[in-house]
């Protein structure tokens, strides 16, 4: 029984949490804190990363994957066929638990330390990082590219690329967008949707 209300807790906080996360996601994303309506700053810390809805997932994986490792070797059954099923469920949620935090891991270390201004009243986001910073609006931007991978299910990420008049290359990752900002930012401009084969990419900005 006790394990039983174990179980129940490592499924029910994270599911209340992420009723909270989606509630603060849709007030900064289309409420009153939204990048539509005022100017809202975003830099991916290790706080942010760590609670992110992708990072608590694997988590939870991780966790279930050694509950059931513990109940299997504490009730071991004698059905060969039980055994394969349980160790197929262990290695599934360690699988899942390792691959979306390595992708989310490697995702964030390729954008942290830059923070993104979203300023609605002049239609232009600036990106900050190392002490310099680049504005993107429809006067400095010609051009605007779509990463993705080509997962069947969708991306486990994806980045836009803004291609400056001058030819320089900057990106970002779609950890600081909102649904149609970037339509809503850039009404002028339409955006290439670039596919790639792998499941991990680089963006080829300019240094």
């Amino acid at each position: 029984m006790e394990t039983f209300f174990s179980i129940l807790l490592i499924i029910f906080i994270p599911f209340i949490w992420f009723i909270y996360k989606m509630i603060r996601y849709t007030t900064d994303a289309v409420g009153e804190n939204s990048p539509f309506l005022c100017k809202q700053s975003i830099e991916w810390t290790a706080k942010r990363f760590f609670s992110s809805s992708e990072t608590v997932f694997s988590g939870v994986m991780l966790l279930l994957g050694l509950i059931t490792l513990w109940l299997t070797l504490a009730n071991l059954p004698s059905d060969p066929l039980a055994i394969g099923l349980l160790l197929l469920s262990i290695a599934l949620f360690f699988g899942v638990a390792i691959h979306t935090f390595w992708l989310q891991w490697k995702h964030w270390h390729q954008f942290k330390g830059r923070t993104i201004t979203f300023d609605p009243t002049d239609l232009c986001i600036t990106i900050t990082q190392d002490n310099s910073h680049v504005i993107l609006n429809s006067h400095t931007v010609s051009d605007i590219e779509y990463h993705i991978n080509n997962r069947t299910k969708g991306p486990d990420f994806s980045y836009w690329t803004f291609i400056l008049t001058n030819g320089s290359r900057h990106s970002i990752s779609n950890l600081f967008f909102f649904p149609d900002v970037v339509e809503h930012y850039f009404k002028r401009l339409t955006h290439t949707v670039v596919v790639h084969e792998s499941v991990w990419f680089e963006p080829s900005d300019s240094n």
